[in-house]
């Protein structure tokens, strides 16, 4: 399993740094760089991130498949959980 990684194919690399796949599923994002659409989306470190544009979120491969071929620029769903609460933010991919 991977562990530690900016994730390699996603239009999010820049902007997520050190996911770290989580037991029972999901991405935890463990920093989001100051400044970055990421931030602006709401998105915080200690989110685990279950689902991204309708795709559910398992490991890093899932994230970097539901984010391969997205358009830079658009916006998508992003389901995290966050404190024991499900939180659907609003993310535009940067360029």
């Amino acid at each position: 399993m991977l562990c530690h990684r900016t994730t390699s194919r996603s239009p999010l690399k820049h902007s997520l740094r050190n996911t770290t796949p989580r037991r029972g599923g999901g991405v935890q994002v463990r920093a989001v760089d100051s400044g970055t659409r990421a931030e602006a989306s709401g998105l915080q470190s200690g989110d685990t991130i279950i689902e991204v544009a309708g795709t559910s979120i398992a490991t890093l491969g899932d994230l970097d498949d539901a984010l391969d071929g997205k358009r830079a620029g658009a916006t998508y769903s992003v389901t995290v959980t966050r404190g024991g609460n499900t939180l659907t933010l609003q993310l535009t991919l940067d360029s």
